[in-house]
């Protein structure tokens, strides 16, 4: 009679675990394709090691006398220092508007955004780096065509438009017809929204629209469908001038799919115009870097009363009453600088917008004002360091 082989000790056991690791195994990649950023921080993989500074630069187009695009000598249109931190799960933009009066290395003070005309990405490095005092590790530098292509290999991008932008300018091939409310856009109508700047903000407002483009882009990579359309986006990213390896790419599109919106801090260089010029307030710009763009932070200790604007989008004039009684019987120290009724999609929602990247500074007005949602962006009053934001769902 011949016996059966008995089964090694154990050998049940190390089945059952073994099954249990390709479900867990599963499981995290059915998350990485369809909701990567419920993926909890310590078990992220795939991303930065350590936080790394990025700093993009979108060029604008010159033509010559027959009206062909010129290659050379482009200033950048886009200024955007970009902090990857996945120790805090945090991406903080700061955005510098193309007329930031800046000391360009052996051209002396002028328009940031000449630097690139002078010296390309080399020398627009080396002006930031020593502006904000700061150190780049990595740089993107775009193109609008770029642009257009990655828009369209994506298969259009949704986003919000607050008001509507009508442009036209035969010579540089622009035509923006973008009318107010949700939309997907195309390429070329994606390009004309981040592009437009003729409203009274100008490049202030046209950095209100690409933050609100960033924001959409991060939202979009997470979508499984951008996933999927790799194949398409791969090409088109190849062609994206960088010194980023292609597993830093991965690592820092990674990224961006794993940051949800209350992770993402989107922040204009604090300042103001001065004739053709924004001049930044060193202070606040020094607090800014000092709390996100260095490893590891040191916090800016300078106090200062700040400036509070307060935009009413509840369509009820009385809660601006309300929210003023709160902040007076609180004692804040602060100055009102401003007060408005504005009613659209951007101000519906009820919260506190750190303007100048002050996220605890906003967390204290929220608490004395019963407001729970804090957000650091720079879709509120230009002139505030905070704005206080009273929607429809105030109570």
């Amino acid at each position: 009679m011949i016996k059966k082989p008995e089964k090694f000790i154990g050998e049940d056991k190390i089945s059952r675990i073994a099954l249990i690791i390709f479900y867990i195994l599963l499981a995290y990649l059915w998350l990485y394709i369809f909701a990567p950023r419920v993926i909890p921080y310590f078990l992220r993989i795939g991303i930065p090691s350590k936080p790394v500074n990025i700093l993009v630069m979108g060029t604008d187009i010159n033509y010559d006398g027959h009206r062909q695009t010129n290659g050379n000598n482009t200033r950048t249109d886009v200024l955007i220092l970009i902090s990857l931190n996945p120790f805090t799960s945090n991406v903080t933009m700061l955005s510098i508007p193309r007329d930031t009066m800046a000391k360009i290395p052996d051209y002396g003070f002028q328009k940031i955004n000449s630097a690139n005309t002078y010296g390309g990405e080399k020398l627009t490095i080396d002006t930031v780096e020593k502006f904000l005092n700061i150190h780049v590790d990595k740089y993107i530098k775009i193109t609008p065509k770029t642009i257009v292509s990655l828009i369209d290999a994506m298969g259009g991008i949704r986003v919000y438009i607050n008001k509507n932008m009508y442009y036209v300018d035969h010579a540089a091939k622009l035509n923006i017809n973008l009318k107010e409310g949700w939309h997907k856009l195309s390429g070329d109508e994606a390009q004309g929204f981040i592009r437009f700047r003729h409203e009274s903000l100008g490049d202030i407002a046209r950095i209100q629209h690409q933050h609100e483009f960033m924001t959409s882009l991060s939202q979009q990579l997470a979508s499984p469908v951008t996933l999927f359309r790799m194949p398409w986006l791969i090409p088109t990213a190849f062609g994206i001038k960088t010194n980023l390896g292609f597993l830093d790419k991965l690592t820092v599109v990674n990224m961006l799919r794993m940051t949800g919106k209350n992770r993402m801090n989107m922040i204009l260089l604090p300042g103001d115009f001065s004739e053709n010029y924004w001049v930044a307030d060193r202070d606040k710009t020094k607090f800014i870097v000092e709390k996100y763009f260095t490893w590891p932070s040191k916090r800016n200790k300078a106090s200062y009363v700040p400036n509070i604007a307060i935009i009413n989008g509840s369509g009820n004039d009385g809660n601006t009453d309300k929210v003023l009684r709160k902040l007076k019987s609180k004692e804040s120290a602060y100055f009102l600088c401003s007060i408005q009724n504005i009613s659209n999609d951007d101000y519906s929602k009820t919260r506190v917008i750190a303007q100048k990247g002050d996220q605890s500074g906003a967390k204290k007005i929220a608490s004395e004002i019963g407001i729970r949602k804090v957000e650091v962006s720079s879709i509120g009053d230009i002139r505030s360091d905070f704005t206080i934001v009273i929607g429809k769902d105030f109570r």
